[in-house]
């Protein structure tokens, strides 16, 4: 991927971002406790629930009225919090580019993802959207049309580990390569510099702009919503 390509799709989520869905996502994140989400007992029930109020705002289709097991979906999201934070523990501070994507590593971010996605009515469109929220830097995510997109048959924790993350590794990575050679910039300084190019009306790392590419170039084209 050439990192001009990148650029255009933060450029297009930044001109849609008021009525579309990068609003709500910018709402969320003022809102989130990350903090909570790492913590070995897990998020609080509002905090969760308040997770689950922006996947559902954001395209996912999750119960959440409690006379329809709506508590028993944010607290699957409680429970669920609590063990990604333990698979996960050691990746909060990782980016996509740095990461090992070794069996033991891609092991565990299976085990969360799947997690993620077999709650009440969450799936794996929803569940990729909570991990996301773990580490934005590392988790990009996915939905049915970016699966077909990249020609992924699978929707199942390991085929993200193990085809869909490394992808997208590697597309990021090859974007940061053009990018230092048009720029001449230095490879050390290179990955801050285009996170900033493409963040000028907010900042967002790579992983989440490959997503945005993902959505104009894949979901949006079907019909999709994030």
């Amino acid at each position: 991927m050439d990192w001009r390509a990148l650029v255009a799709a933060a450029e297009r989520t930044d001109l849609e971002a008021e009525r579309r869905y990068s609003g709500r996502y910018r709402d969320y994140l003022l809102r989130r406790d990350d903090d909570a989400w790492w913590s070995a007992a897990g998020p609080s029930f509002d905090e969760a629930n308040a997770l689950l109020t922006f996947l559902n705002k954001w395209g996912s289709r999750m119960t959440q009225n409690q006379a329809k097991g709506g508590d028993a979906t944010v607290d699957y999201l409680c429970r669920t919090g609590a063990r990604a934070a333990g698979l996960l523990k050691e990746f909060r501070s990782v980016s996509l580019l740095d990461v090992t994507l070794d069996s033991a590593t891609r092991g565990a971010i299976a085990s969360a993802l799947d997690a993620f996605s077999d709650g009440p009515r969450t799936y794996t469109t929803g569940g990729a959207k909570a991990l996301h929220m773990m580490n934005r830097a590392l988790f990009p995510m996915w939905d049915d049309a970016i699966r077909v997109g990249y020609g992924l048959k699978g929707a199942r924790g390991k085929d993200y580990a193990d085809l869909f993350l490394p992808h997208m590794q590697a597309e990021i990575a090859e974007a940061l390569r053009t990018f230092v050679a048009d720029r001449e910039a230095s490879e050390g300084a290179a990955e801050h510099a285009l996170e900033t190019r493409c963040g000028r009306q907010w900042y967002r790392p790579l992983a989440k702009v490959a997503d945005e590419f993902n959505y104009w170039a894949f979901t949006q084209p079907v019909g999709g919503k994030k």
